[in-house]
Order: C-alpha cells, then sequence, then structure tokens
C-alpha cells in the first residue's frame, strides 16, 4: 500500500513538473493581445496633469486645485506646528447624475524624491469634500500637506472613489508640479 502511495505520488509529481517545464518559444503575439485587453493599461496607471490645470475624468467629473498659500498649522492641529502647504479643491460632476463624496481622498508627495506628506487637519482646513454633490452642481473644500519650506515640487492624487461598482472605480489623478 505504501509503495503504491508512493509510486503515484511520484508520477503525479513528475507530471506536475514537466507541466511547469519552461517552453523555449517567446510568447505568441495572440496571447500578448489577450492578456492586455483583460487588463488595461488605463486601470492600472494614474493619469498625470499639471497641477494648476483642471482634470477631467472620462465620465465628466472635473477637480481643479487652485490657491496654493504656504503656511504652518497651529499647535492644535494635527500635526501641529508643522509646515504645508493649503490649497482649494473644486469638483464639478459633469457626470449626469449625482455623486457622493464619502469616499474622496488625496494623498500629497513632496520634493523630488517624491516624500509622503501627511494630511494637514487645522481649522477651516482637511477633509472638507463630503455629503453628495448633484449632478452639474459643484462642492469645493480647502484641504493641506505637509511640505518643509526647502521643497519646492507638490504633487496631489485625487481618488473621487464613487461608482456603484467597487470593481470600476475612477482612476487616481495625479497633478504635479511646483509651489512658491
Amino acid at each position: 500500500m505504501k509503495k503504491t502511495v508512493l509510486a503515484v505520488t511520484a508520477v503525479l509529481s513528475l507530471g506536475l513538473l514537466a507541466a511547469c517545464g519552461a517552453d523555449d518559444k517567446p510568447a505568441s503575439p495572440k496571447s500578448d493581445t489577450n492578456k492586455s485587453q483583460d487588463t488595461p493599461k488605463d486601470d492600472k496607471k494614474p493619469a498625470g496633469n499639471a497641477l494648476d490645470a483642471p482634470y477631467k475624468w472620462e465620465d465628466g467629473f472635473v477637480a481643479t486645485l487652485t490657491g496654493f498659500e504656504r503656511k504652518k498649522s497651529s499647535d492644535t492641529a494635527s500635526p501641529g506646528n508643522t509646515d504645508y502647504v493649503e490649497f482649494t479643491i473644486q469638483v464639478e460632476n459633469g457626470t449626469g447624475k449625482d455623486v457622493e463624496l464619502t469616499l474622496f481622498s488625496i494623498a500629497c508627495k513632496t520634493g523630488t524624491d517624491g516624500k509622503a506628506s501627511e494630511e494637514i487637519f487645522d481649522e477651516g482646513v482637511g477633509a472638507q469634500l463630503t455629503g453628495t454633490v448633484q449632478a452639474g452642481k459643484k462642492a469645493t473644500g480647502k484641504f493641506g500637506c505637509a511640505m518643509p519650506t526647502s521643497d519646492k515640487t507638490l504633487q496631489v492624487e485625487i481618488s473621487p472613489n464613487y461608482g456603484d461598482d467597487i470593481t470600476k472605480l475612477p482612476k487616481t489623478a495625479v497633478l504635479s508640479g511646483d509651489v512658491k
């Protein structure tokens, strides 16, 4: 009995190894085409845009960043007593349907090496785009990202995160440029 089990295990192992063997032929163009159709490049790659230019998603949702101003957060802010850049984000809903902003988020990176930056939460600044923006309407909020005075480059990533199907959320917009 043990010999039979051992023999069957050996045959199965050899079969698996043979099936996993390397193929000397390069992949056919047909298989590459099918693979790219299954995972479109646009879904994986963030979209790029200038920091001060409106970004428009394919469905008509638009985000515009304006009013960049360097400040220092208060001692009661999170994080407190930190140099940061404050800016306004205005979204315009051109999708033709109401958009829920509950999961709207931003992320920032600063400097030429793209250091991750904390979002600033202070009086009148941070996490202000919430609720619903109706079709054809706008919503505006002030945001801030920690940014040392020595850094000039700011990258803001905007993830609107709306929709009924979590697998088809709008892609993240990446806006970058220099701040005075």
